[in-house]
């Protein structure tokens, strides 16, 4: 069902999952290896069969003609240009907040032209198309335009705080899992504004409270 739904950051998260946990579980599982590969094969052969997911997957790394990647590429270049020209040194820090999409509109622009290599840029009304509200579909990016330094940095210590409790702890299989699966989320991050979305928040934090009772009763039971 993942594969269908032809959302290539969570292909690539999904990826990321597999090798990490299979690399990691490598010396006491290596069923694992042979699972993870049988994955990878099916999911290989079933996009390579069927051409609208085929060319879905060859459109990952197609930055000149594939749309949704041309995008996104205006929209980082915006959101760039504006922080490192137009933000204050307060703004830098803590984030312009709501004010960071119509700073990065100030260069959507001159972004539609270095990225397309058109001169002409078009009217105001055609671009908004594209600029799509100044959603940055990074949420790395969005963190440091939308709060700042401290934002992003708060953000980034806390996955690390996360991952590094669970490294305590990865002798546990479930662990592994829980790590590979963290990481895994966070490269889908850089293509998406997952973590803001309610329904995202809820599941993750349900599984973060599993993840944390699971390394407690650990610990318990190791004393």
């Amino acid at each position: 069902s993942l594969i269908l739904t032809e959302s290539r950051s969570y292909w690539l998260a999904s990826l990321t999952f597999l090798l990490l946990f299979s690399l990691m579980s490598f010396r006491s599982n290596k069923r694992l290896i042979l699972t993870s590969a049988f994955i990878l094969l099916t999911a290989g052969a079933v996009i390579s069969q069927v051409p609208v997911l085929k060319d879905r997957f060859h459109s990952i790394t197609d930055t000149k003609n594939n749309g949704s990647n041309i995008t996104r590429l205006m929209i980082w270049k915006s959101h760039i240009k504006a922080f490192t020209e137009d933000y204050t040194l307060t703004e830098r820090i803590f984030g312009a907040g709501d004010n960071a999409s119509k700073l990065a509109w100030r260069h959507f622009g001159r972004a539609f032209q270095e990225v397309t290599g058109k001169e002409e840029i078009p009217p105001p009304g055609e671009l908004r198309k594209w600029f799509h509200g100044g959603e940055t579909h990074n949420l790395y990016l969005k963190f440091l335009t939308k709060y700042g330094i401290l934002g992003l940095l708060g953000y980034l210590f806390f996955w690390i705080y996360v991952i590094y409790r669970n490294l305590e702890r990865r002798d546990s299989l479930f662990i592994k899992a829980f790590v590979a699966g963290y990481v895994g989320f966070l490269v889908a991050s850089f293509f998406e504004n997952n973590f803001t979305d309610a329904e995202v928040q809820f599941t993750l934090f349900f599984i973060l409270g599993v993840n944390f009772a699971l390394i407690s009763e650990t610990a318990v039971r190791q004393r």
